[in-house]
């Protein structure tokens, strides 16, 4: 079961963000997408220890296994979160850009059509005083 979850997250999730990630126009946002993948490596080993130990033969095995993944696990997994939360507040910052910028080009395309349709279509004759 563990191992089929990893395979998952590594077929699924980060195989299609992998072809995306080139894509994207910042070099930070690939870099850290590119953090995440290598943390999600030490996490994987982080929790793969914590099993072992826990399946061990020692005595407080099961304690001392969650002790040590509490240690580093957590660790790992807020790095993780906090890349990814960078991540996704960057495309949101670029999309609110994209999205402004897009905005400002269509009034400029309708002022420029509007003019175009006025004179071109001989309408700037009605309204221009000079004969």
């Amino acid at each position: 079961m563990f191992d089929g979850t990893w395979n998952d997250i590594a077929e699924q999730d980060t195989a299609a963000l992998d072809a995306l990630a080139p894509q994207w126009s910042l070099q930070a946002n690939r870099d850290r997408y590119a953090a995440v993948t290598r943390q999600l490596i030490d996490l994987r080993e982080a929790q793969e220890a914590a099993i072992k130990r826990a399946a061990g033969g020692e005595r407080d095995a099961v304690t001392l296994a969650g002790n040590d993944f509490a240690d580093k696990g957590t660790a790992i997994n807020e790095l993780i979160k906090k890349s990814l939360g960078d991540l996704a507040n960057s495309h949101s910052e670029l999309l609110a850009h994209e999205a402004e910028e897009t905005k400002a080009e269509s009034r400029s395309m309708n002022l420029t059509m509007a003019v175009n349709h006025l004179f071109g279509a001989g309408h700037w004759k009605l309204w221009w005083p000079f004969p």
